[in-house]
């Protein structure tokens, strides 16, 4: 684990292990996880050098620092250490962070719920991370996967790396996935 003291030694470190020259994060973005390291900007910093998060709210840090290392946890499962090339599977690698850091609170699960009620839902698994809600959408997703398809299952797809595979360790279709989640949760 790296901690960093400000934002642009953390921005150098990312740009290098993404190979982006120049790379600045967003705001919201304040730690990365991978099979072999996990950087963090430090919580001190964030009231300056990051939005959207409280450095001095322990079980917040404790939420991020968990978040972080289930994705270390999950690259250290998957073909892919560095998750390089799994973008259309985003929703399953921030998803498994947010549910099982304990991220996915009751008040997170309702804001889905609400959306659902006005009638908003994703139209593809790709769609889960995208938006405002893209955190809760992704985590109610892992959830209703835990709890549907046990978690045996969940864990069986750790190692995936493409869609079509984890449809048929399911035994679903991507609809059939959505709509399933829709169902669970209006």
């Amino acid at each position: 684990m790296y901690v960093f003291p400000h934002r642009a030694s953390l921005d150098e470190q990312w740009a290098r292990d993404w190979k982006q020259p120049g790379f600045k994060a967003e705001c919201w973005m304040i730690a990365s996880g991978v099979a072999d390291r996990l950087d963090l900007l430090s919580p001190r910093t964030w009231e300056r050098q990051a939005c959207d998060h409280n450095g001095n709210d322990s079980q917040e840090v404790r939420q991020v620092i968990l978040h972080e290392l289930v994705h270390v946890f999950h690259a250290q499962q998957n073909p892919l250490p560095g998750f390089d090339g799994m973008d259309e599977l985003s929703w399953l690698i921030e998803g498994l962070a947010t549910y099982v850091s304990g991220q996915l609170t009751e008040d997170k699960i309702k804001s889905v719920r609400r959306q659902l009620a006005d009638g908003v839902a994703p139209a593809s698994l790709a769609d889960f991370w995208k938006g405002k809600l893209r955190y809760q959408q992704a985590g109610t997703l892992i959830k209703f996967i835990d709890e549907r398809y046990g978690r045996d299952k969940l864990i069986s797809i750790l190692g995936l790396t493409d869609l079509p595979s984890i449809l048929e360790i399911l035994a679903t279709t991507e609809i059939g996935l959505i709509q399933s989640w829709i169902d669970f949760y209006k």
